[in-house]
Formats: structure tokens, sequence, C-alpha cells
């Protein structure tokens, strides 16, 4: 049980690879502020190398950055923002067992999205297509911006 909460904010997660993605530093976007509120007010956070690798964060190394998380009964939400000059953020979603993981950056696109089953210890995460899941991403997007895009 120890090891499930050890990750903490990233809610248990299992890893496929599929490469590095590169954030170019760029003007603020429809992130840009969002992504800073959470760079100033969040918590500390660093997501392990071998789920940041699939998400495309980093080659095999952990990925720093800060969070803001939110919960309610039924689901918990986090915006993660790099603490290196990426403009990468991830915006998280889980209900239950499932955890949905939308990569995105400073220009609010999507770039990358996965889920991650919490009952399979190794090899949980499952690549999801980009087009199938933008509205699902649009909708924690706007969550975000209308809490913090001011």
């Amino acid at each position: 049980m120890k090891q499930r909460t050890c990750c903490g904010i990233f809610l248990v997660i299992g890893a496929t690879y599929l490469g590095s993605t590169v954030f170019p530093a760029e003007s603020p976007g429809e992130l840009g502020h969002v992504i800073g509120h959470v760079l100033t007010e969040g918590k500390n956070n660093t997501i392990p190398p071998a789920f940041s690798r699939a998400l495309g964060l980093t080659t095999n190394q952990p990925a720093l950055g800060k969070a803001i998380i939110s919960r309610t009964d039924t689901e918990t939400n986090a915006f993660w923002a790099s603490l290196k000059d990426t403009n990468a953020a991830v915006i998280i979603t889980r209900k239950a067992n499932l955890s949905w993981y939308y990569v995105t950056d400073a220009s609010g696109q999507l770039r990358h999205a996965m889920v991650n089953d919490a009952n399979i210890y190794h090899g949980g995460g499952t690549n999801l297509s980009v087009a199938k899941e933008r509205d699902r991403f649009e909708e924690q997007k706007r969550t975000w911006v209308e809490k913090y895009g001011h």
C-alpha cells in the first residue's frame, strides 16, 4: 500500500514508452496564465522517470514541476506545470481507478493523451487518440482557465 501512495499526486501510474516531445518556450498562450499561477502557487511535484518518458516530458529522468490539486467526493483533478523552461503542462483527472493525462503547453493545444488503470501495477498506461480525447481535454482546460486564467 505504501508504494501506491508514494507517487501521491500522480495517482499510482504505469507507463508505456512514447518518446520525447519538444515544448518550445513561447509567449503566454491560452494556458500561459494558468501555468504561471501553478508555478507561483503550486506545490513541488515530480513525475517519476518512466511515466515522464511515457508522457513525452523527458527521456528517462524525473520531470520536476509544481501542481495544484482539486478534489471532490468522486473525482480528483490536478494541473501540473514543468519547472524547466519548456512550458509543458499536464492536466490530470482521476475517477475511481482510472486516471486521464492530457499533455499540453502554454498554447493550450493537446499534445498527448493517456489513460492509466491503477489496478494494473505494470503497464496500466494506454495512449489515447488525441482527436478522440480533444473534447474531454477542452472541458478540463476550460475549468482551469476559468479558475486561474485571468
